[in-house]
Order: structure tokens, then sequence, then C-alpha cells
């Protein structure tokens, strides 16, 4: 897209961001941002942090799998670094290697994560999951560089010459 820009993040240590606590931060989003990485058996799970400093829209998408990951994002509302039912949560978890897109509309300004997971039947034994390279874009269609508010004083004109004449040169006072 013309003028779109995106920040295109190099891979980390495949356990470096294995939890919430050690999520990739990837800052307040101002424009669209990429990462590349990979989930597996040695590397079960990805955290990734973002904030939005006011309401917005945005869709993350999950592409180039070469397994079944899926991928949630998420707001830890009670502060207790782990995913529950006290939180909010949407999950994109599609079969196979097909994409994963999550779209939202009017996202609350705050703090959020993404967790990036290869699927496992067997549930968090990590020896049985699948192992996949991935690409992790957010991007912010709604993201435009903001309007000046106008901002209109009160003024007079008065009759410089003091003629009152259709030629008469106005000053603002």
């Amino acid at each position: 897209m013309p003028g779109t820009q995106a920040l295109i993040i190099p891979p980390i240590d495949n356990l470096a961001n294995d939890t919430i606590a050690q999520a990739t931060n990837l800052g307040i989003l101002r424009t669209s941002v990429s990462r590349q990485d990979s989930v597996g058996q040695d590397d079960g799970w990805d955290f990734y942090q973002f904030s939005t400093s006011e309401p917005s829209s945005l869709t993350v998408t999950l592409t180039n799998l070469q397994a079944d990951v899926d991928l949630i994002v998420f707001q830890d509302l009670n502060g207790d670094q782990i995913l529950n039912s006290l939180d909010w949560y949407k999950s994109g978890t599609l079969g196979g290697i097909s994409d994963e897109k999550l779209t939202f509309q009017d996202l609350k300004a705050g703090t959020y994560f993404i967790e990036v997971y290869g699927y496992n039947p067997y549930g968090f034994d990590r020896s049985k999951a699948p192992s996949s390279n991935y690409q992790l874009s957010i991007q912010l269609p709604n993201l435009l560089p903001k309007t000046p508010q106008l901002q209109f004083n009160e003024f007079k004109l008065e009759d410089a010459s003091g003629d009152s004449s259709s030629t008469t040169i106005m000053r603002m006072k």
C-alpha cells in the first residue's frame, strides 16, 4: 500500500520470550510491525507485548507457516501474567498451515500481549509441539497523522483612516 511503513524487527533468541514476563516489547504502536521467528519442540510459545495510546483498529496476522501455529491476542486485566477467564482475549485457531488473522475495531488504549504457539492436541507438552517458522504482522490501517485543530480567536476590524470609505484599509486588532 503506498505510503504504508512497516518496522521489521530481526529474530531474537528463541527462548527469550517464552513467558508473559519475558515478552518481546514492541512498544507503543505508531506504525505497522512485522516480526519473524519460530516455535516448536524447543520453543513452544512466543510472547509479544504492545501498547496503544488511543483507541485503534488493527489487524494481527500470522503467515508463512509450515505447521499448525495459532495465536492469541489478550489483555492481562488482572495483572497475574497468566491468560485466564478473568482476562480479555481473542484467538485465531485455524487448522493446518492456514494463515491466522485477527481484526480489531476500536481496540481500547492499553497494553496487550500476543501469544504464538504450535497447536498441540496433547496439551502443554513441548516435545509434541509442531515446529514452524512464522511471520507475525500487526497492521494499523487507521493510524493517520492527526489533523491539527484550528483555533480561531476573536478579533475586531477598525477603520485605520477614520473616513469609513469603501477603499479604507482595515487593520485587525
